[in-house]
């Protein structure tokens, strides 16, 4: 498939060179807040809404006047939303990721726009001083103060095509653009490891660690020695697969969706039918998918996520580098 896919990889590598020169010649829009940009040079997977999460919840634990922007996407209303604990209803008017940031990081608020910068721009007259750009590495239209670029330690570039052949949505040399470089999950010497990161990027080691195994209802058990079915719409369901291990589970079954799936009752049925016919303890997602399912999964069939933390190792030097 990706062979077949060449052609118009070549189509969109004609335009990205295009993109590129423009955006090295075009004045960014700047911010008198400090905007710090959380993104990757793959399609899904690589941690950036983690990072930007664990960013921010480090910030607000600090006292730092801190919001994230994101785009929301897929979610069903257009206009900006402003979203915060207190205003919370549904991941359709967020979309999932925003959804699961605001249950996993107290105090946040996320400014969501399809357009980042007027997003920010909101943000800075609000007089937040410090913005986070969730996925804002190709957004180049906003100035930014720093670029942190997240990795998947174990696939980091895919089978190193551009899309739609492959997972890159720039090339490998866009990492020069990149002012720190965080790998996740990946080897415990990622400075000797062969990533293509260009000398003199400070690269720093990421690593998402299971704190709970929770129900919709807010319940925690124990995964240990159970038989899982497991289920994700993610770009990278094998991380989702080795955070599932962490908790010394068995998994009969990992059924992947596309990233961002909008499920059904069809899937629901599909689901809790696999979880019968393996004999399966427990059903387990994520926490993007289980805010999807808050509404319209069967009560009678609990359905658990995993809670995650992100530890990023040298993290003073990491906050000293960013300068907040």
């Amino acid at each position: 498939m990706a062979i077949l896919l060449l052609p118009f990889t070549f189509i969109y590598r004609i335009i990205i060179f295009f993109w590129d020169i423009y955006w090295r010649n075009k004045k960014p829009v700047a911010l008198p807040a400090r905007v710090i940009s959380v993104g990757s040079i793959t399609i899904g997977g690589a941690g950036k809404t983690s990072i930007a999460g664990y960013f921010a919840q480090n910030l607000l634990s600090r006292g730092k006047n801190a919001v994230v922007v994101a785009r929301g996407y897929r979610r069903q209303e257009s206009r900006p939303v402003i979203l915060t604990a207190d205003s919370y209803r549904s991941w359709e008017a967020c979309g999932d990721e925003p959804a699961a940031l605001i249950k996993s990081v107290p105090g946040l608020a996320i400014y969501i726009d399809s357009d980042k910068t007027a997003a920010a721009e909101k943000a800075s007259r609000d007089g937040r001083e410090i913005i986070i750009i969730d996925d804002g590495f190709q957004h180049r239209k906003l100035a930014r103060d720093i670029d942190i670029v997240c990795l998947d330690g174990m696939n980091p570039f895919g089978n190193g095509f551009l899309i739609p052949s492959g997972r890159l949505r720039e090339p490998k040399k866009s990492l020069s653009r990149a002012d720190i470089v965080i790998v996740i999950d990946g080897p415990s010497d990622v400075s000797g490891c062969e990533m293509n990161i260009p000398q003199g990027i400070p690269v720093f080691r990421g690593k998402k660690i299971v704190v709970s195994v929770v129900s919709l209802g807010g319940d925690r058990i124990s995964l240990k020695e159970s038989k899982v079915l497991a289920f994700c719409g993610l770009g990278n369901p094998e991380s989702f697969r080795r955070s599932l291990l962490e908790t010394g589970c068995d998994i009969v079954e990992l059924l992947a969706f596309r990233d961002h799936h909008r499920y059904n009752p069809s899937d629901l049925k599909r689901l809790i039918g696999r979880y019968r016919e393996n004999d399966a303890q427990h059903i387990v997602t994520t926490l993007k998918d289980a805010v999807k399912l808050e509404k319209i999964w069967p009560q009678s069939q609990p359905l658990y996520y995993l809670e995650i933390k992100i530890e990023l190792e040298r993290e003073e030097e990491f906050f000293r580098l960013v300068n907040v």
